[in-house]
């Protein structure tokens, strides 16, 4: 019984000692084994890590034997930790069984990391800094990617330590690879990042183009929301800090949330005007409101909380840019489902990238990448859908042009054919405007039509001038139509009868702004006149005068004129006799 006691108490020690033990292999870090085979090593399963929340370990701390446990090994094919201010040390044992000593690099492949440190075995521990806020001559490779050169004796174990800070987003992805393998693959990096940033360029000069020949306001917005993402992306990249001097580098920090602000405020402006929303919803307004504050409140604020209420207002802005503009699917035509097909593209990458970054999901390299081709989609189709829809108000223009066209010329032919002019008098700067038939009428060619009333008044008969004056004033004074006939004498000395017909034009607050009117030559008309009454006079005279009676009758036998001749012959007087 006692034996079985004793081997009983012990079963506990036994598991205890069993799982720290496979705890402590679970933490061990794997050795990596470099060989010829092979000329570039992904970091993220080799590395332990131990977390500096106040960032006051040193070096000769983090050395310690009995620190070597406090390091956790890293699970993860990328290590992403969000939105931090904490800093990070990382550890990395490697051996180099390779046939060279050639020299090594390593490459921290987030080129937006502001501070990190590499301290090698073999270099003594000496400090190597590299970083978006280490200046360009400090860094220990020239160039904007955050890359340390580093010696790996051959066959001789060696430990290398890492220590990251950042108050942004960090996220780890290092390789340890060759100078070969490093020129090859900055080769191939420069090439895509070519084409991204020669795309956005191209857009931008396409957009510029329209905006310089429409006027337009949406390919402004959209010229300048190109303008801000590319520099969030150079900042990103790495390349924004290489025009930084060394006393504003400090401040490269704080530009990211500022153009990211800037941006999402370009965007909502040309939803607007893409829309033709000229009064913005309240919605609109509390989205603006909210980034000026935040851009204000930038440089006064820790970095991290930031970044990440500027990830919450960026994914917020987005979908509700998304939604308002997938509701006008079926009522502005084919221009807006090419802007929606680009809103769904972009708006599911930066999501991906803002729980990412928010340490919602793991953090792929190849968000990053997606949310370059969800811009490049974004931009494309936003300035497709702008031609699409210029192209049909270019349409529509041209139709409505043709039914005015076709318009003017009924209008033209109905005045040809009652040999109408049109003219009009524009009062306030006294200038007149004739039609062709109103020259013809005149008697004059187009370019020598009266540029004032007093020259108008020239061509007016001296005995009808009082009666058209004072005919123009009345519909003046009374803002009412005038209808008159008048004469004019021509330039040949002929005199012709005119109708005229004017119209007092007035503005929106009843201001006097001109005349417009019609004149028809009824010279032909008034001579027919004439004519009618000296044959009505003839025919009374010799109707009169004749010495035979002649009496005019209805068909129903009703006399309806006698002449004197008829009347005396019967002794009737005339009105006795009708």
């Amino acid at each position: 019984m006692r034996l079985f006691d004793q081997y009983f108490l012990q079963i506990p020690i036994l598991v205890l000692c069993l799982l720290t033990g496979m705890i402590n292999q679970a933490n061990a870090e794997e050795i990596l084994r470099l060989s010829d085979q092979k000329s570039d090593y992904p970091l993220a399963q080799y590395l332990t890590i131990l977390e500096d929340p106040g960032g006051k370990l040193t070096l000769s701390e983090v050395t310690q034997p009995e620190m070597v446990k406090h390091f956790r090994k890293n699970r993860e094919a990328g290590l992403n930790l969000g939105y931090s201010s904490r800093t990070f040390w990382l550890r990395l044992t490697v051996i180099n069984r390779s046939n060279t000593d050639k020299r090594w690099l390593i490459q921290q492949n987030h080129t937006h990391t502001q501070l990190m440190e590499v301290y090698n075995q073999a270099n003594n521990y000496r400090v190597q800094r590299s970083g978006t806020l280490v200046p360009l001559a400090l860094r220990d490779v020239e160039q904007r990617e955050i890359t340390f050169t580093t010696k790996l004796p051959r066959n001789k174990e060696q430990t290398i330590y890492l220590r990251l800070q950042s108050h942004g987003a960090i996220s780890l992805d290092i390789n340890l690879l060759t100078q070969q393998a490093f020129i090859n693959k900055k080769s191939k990096t420069i090439f895509v990042l070519g084409l991204f940033y020669g795309f956005l360029l191209i857009i931008a000069i396409y957009n510029l183009f329209f905006l310089l020949s429409l006027k337009e306001l949406s390919h402004l917005y959209l010229v300048l929301f190109v303008f801000f993402f590319g520099a969030v992306y150079s900042l990103y990249d790495g390349f924004g800090q290489l025009f930084f001097n060394n006393a504003i580098l400090s401040f490269a920090p704080y530009l990211m949330p500022i153009l990211m602000g800037l941006t999402s405020i370009t965007l909502l402006l040309h939803r607007n005007a893409f829309l033709s929303i000229d009064h913005p919803a309240g919605n609109d307004k509390f989205l603006l409101l909210g980034w000026l504050l935040l851009i204000s409140a930038t440089p006064f604020i820790n970095l991290t909380y930031v970044m990440k209420a500027t990830i919450l207002l960026m994914l917020l802005t987005a979908a509700y840019i998304f939604v308002t503009t997938a509701r006008c699917w079926h009522t502005q035509g084919s221009a807006v489902k090419f802007a929606v097909l680009g809103w769904a593209i972009f708006c599911g990458f930066i999501f991906l990238l803002g729980l990412a970054r928010l340490n919602i999901l793991p953090d792929y390299f190849i968000f990053e990448q997606f949310t370059r081709v969800g811009l490049i989609a974004l931009v494309l189709l936003l300035s497709i859908a702008l031609v699409d829809r210029m192209n049909k108000l270019k349409l529509n223009s041209d139709q409505v042009n043709a039914a005015l066209i076709k318009a003017e010329t009924h209008r033209n032919l109905a005045l040809e054919a009652a040999q109408l002019g049109i003219w009009r008098w524009e009062i306030a700067s006294d200038r007149i405007d004739w039609s062709d038939r109103t020259c013809q009428i005149f008697g004059v060619t187009p370019d020598n039509v009266p540029e004032s009333f007093e020259r108008y008044r020239t061509f007016i008969h001296p005995d009808d001038f009082d009666y058209l004056e004072k005919t123009v004033e009345e519909a003046i004074a009374n803002h009412s139509p005038y209808s008159l006939q008048h004469r004019i004498i021509r330039k040949n000395g002929k005199e012709a009868w005119l109708q005229c017909y004017g119209k007092i034009e007035l503005d929106e607050e009843n201001n006097l702004l001109g005349i417009t009117g019609t004149v028809q030559d009824i010279s032909g008309q008034k001579q027919l006149e004439v004519e009618k009454k000296q044959s009505r006079q003839l025919y009374e005279a010799i109707f009169s005068s004749a010495t035979e009676g002649f009496a005019i009758c209805s068909f129903d036998g009703k006399i309806l004129e006698a002449n004197p001749a008829i009347c005396d012959l019967y002794r009737y007087d005339k009105d006795t006799f009708l």
